[in-house]
């Protein structure tokens, strides 16, 4: 609403002192670039799940998976694969699981109890 009216008291303020067009339609999509940025920044901040955890989920699944990966690959032991197997699967698993609580409105399937 405030938006609207800031826009409302622009375009008559700069109608009445006789702008050119265009220094017009230069001001009302400034208006409207910082419009879509508040939206933004709006649905940032109401979601469940902070930006940046999800990204330090990310960061630190991909560097679990290396470090193990190499730890098992180093070991002589024929357990080792099917331990790093499993092991990775757990990971991924509460990766997913983690992606999916982030974003929980946007599932492609629908189950209706």
């Amino acid at each position: 609403v405030m938006m609207h009216t800031a826009c409302s008291c622009t375009l008559y303020g700069l109608q009445q002192n006789q702008v050119a067009p265009v220094m017009i339609r230069e001001v009302l999509q400034r208006l409207t670039k910082c419009k879509s940025h508040q939206l933004q920044l709006l649905d940032t901040v109401n979601s469940p799940m902070p930006f940046q955890y999800i990204h330090l989920l990310s960061v630190l699944t991909i560097f679990v998976s290396a470090i193990l990966g190499v730890c098992m690959g180093i070991c002589d032991s024929w357990i080792a694969p099917p331990a790093y197997a499993a092991t990775l699967l757990i990971i991924l698993g509460l990766f997913e699981l983690v992606c999916g609580l982030a974003k929980p409105f946007e599932s492609s399937f629908e189950a209706d109890f």
